[in-house]
């Protein structure tokens, strides 16, 4: 637990000082920023699960940083470095009637590349964005000696965001799907698992 929270704050600060660094920035062809969110896990079981199993989903927080590079009015490549915490796994129920979870993605680092195309510039800009995620696994609860890790994860991003050109500063909300495109299960008891989710993300930059 405390890994987790030195590397949240890590990650906060490190976004607060790049989006604060130049308020000037915002009409030049380099943009950094940071974003906060929500993401609800989709797990999904290419084959049956044995009797005794069952998918659970759930939600979750992000909170990560960004750059925005400008190749013109339009479209935007948008690198990005995300720590995501889920709530995704496959529950086992014993013989005896206990629980065992296998848990997918409990914190995972998220290495993205997002190409964005704006619809119309103006005040409230309405944008589309589509692109390459890595999903690294990086912890890990153990509750048992029956737990497993979780394979690294890629996926695609597709969403669709709002750029909201204040006085001082822009914030963007975006609703992104990413679809997962591998097999993420190391569970010997399981087959392929493949992990998509849905997040909610407020973009500041």
């Amino acid at each position: 637990m405390k890994n987790i929270i030195i590397i949240l704050s890590v990650l906060l600060y490190s976004s607060i000082v790049f989006s604060q660094a130049d308020n000037n920035t915002v009409n030049t062809k380099i943009k950094y920023g940071f974003d906060i969110g929500t993401n609800y896990s989709i797990l999904q079981a290419k084959e049956t699960l044995p009797n005794n199993a069952k998918r659970v989903n759930g939600i979750g927080i992000c909170l990560g940083s960004f750059l925005d590079y400008s190749f013109n009015d339009n479209f935007i490549i948008s690198p990005k470095i995300q720590l995501s915490l889920y709530n995704s796994g496959v529950e086992f129920t014993h013989q005896d009637n206990s629980k065992s979870t296998y848990e997918v993605f409990p914190l995972s680092l998220n290495l993205m590349t997002h190409l964005s195309y704006k619809i119309k510039k103006r005040k409230h800009t309405p944008y589309l964005f589509v692109g390459p995620n890595l999903q690294i696994p990086i912890s890990k609860r153990l509750h048992s000696s029956s737990t497993f890790y979780t394979a690294k994860n890629l996926a695609l991003d597709f969403g669709i965001g709002l750029e909201n050109t204040m006085k001082s500063f822009i914030f963007a909300p975006e609703l992104i799907y990413s679809w997962g495109l591998v097999n993420i299960n190391q569970n010997p008891a399981l087959q392929r698992l493949y992990f998509h989710n849905i997040s909610l993300i407020i973009n500041f930059k």
